[in-house]
């Protein structure tokens, strides 16, 4: 069997915890005579090794439409990956990104193929347009996509106060797309953010209905998938992990003391 992973970006670009992740679960299944390769967005087509695994990089676009943006993506990425990322002809291709790189025009193709496709739903953007989760920044979100909560969110996130970012999410798409015509910078885009908002919603919802199994690294993602109509029956839940080695066990005096547990990462809100 051959697996195509497709994260974001890979190595030696630098890399976050999706990459690292890929890193790991390509050694695991390599290990277990499963063929593995790597596909990631890049400025320009390339196709190099990272540890024995071939990595072929899908040109993309450097100048997108905000409805590209927000909508089904960029289509020099989606041709790019086609002619050149499916060229070890993998039996199942695994996503592990959402993005305008990595697509509904991309999922597309891959349906069009045959590929049978997974995805695993790694970080909030998949389903939040301000990324983080966060209602206005302050408490968690139950993640449901809506139109007028996540226009008012993403506008505050751009820097907008709440009062004006609720007005501006207000105004129906069908009078604020001419309105935003006739104005310029943060105008425009607060114009039309209610109608990009429900373009994002509406392909994030087709691309989670299209991929045919989708893998919930967390309670909190398989609960997100649920409130968005995602069947129960295409989730599975798998907890993020890293492979580790047994070690024999140290023989440590018992400090006389309450244990205390360090964390490494990174110090951001989402976290």
């Amino acid at each position: 069997m051959k697996i195509l992973h497709v994260p974001y970006c890979y190595f030696p670009d630098p890399a976050g915890g999706t990459e690292i992740y890929v890193q790991a679960l390509a050694r695991e299944q390599r290990s277990r005579g499963i063929e593995v390769e790597i596909a990631a967005p890049a400025a320009s087509e390339s196709t190099y090794d990272v540890e024995g695994v071939t990595v072929r990089r899908f040109a993309t676009s450097a100048d997108l439409s905000r409805e590209e943006l927000y909508g089904d993506g960029d289509p020099v990425a989606a041709h790019s990956f086609a002619a050149t990322s499916l060229a070890g002809n993998p039996d199942l291709v695994h996503l592990h990104a959402y993005t305008p790189a990595v697509s509904n025009r991309l999922l597309g193709g891959l349906r069009a193929s045959g590929k049978p496709v997974v995805f695993t739903f790694h970080s909030p953007t998949v389903t939040c347009a301000r990324g983080d989760l966060l209602f206005f920044g302050e408490r968690v979100c139950e993640g449901r996509m809506l139109g007028y909560e996540c226009s008012a969110c993403k506008l505050h996130s751009l820097g907008l106060n709440a009062d004006v970012s609720k007005a501006l999410a207000s105004i129906p798409a069908g009078i604020s797309t001419p309105l935003a015509a006739f104005s310029e910078g943060k105008l425009t885009t607060g114009f039309a953010m209610r109608r990009l908002i429900e373009r994002r919603n509406r392909a994030a919802a087709a691309f989670l209905s299209e991929v045919q199994q989708i893998i919930a690294v967390s309670d909190w993602v398989r609960e997100v998938l649920i409130r968005n109509n995602v069947p129960l029956a295409k989730i599975t839940l798998v907890r993020h992990g890293l492979p580790h080695r047994r070690e024999a066990a140290s023989c440590l005096p018992l400090p006389d003391r309450p244990l205390r547990l360090v964390f490494l990462g990174r110090l951001d809100k989402t976290k």
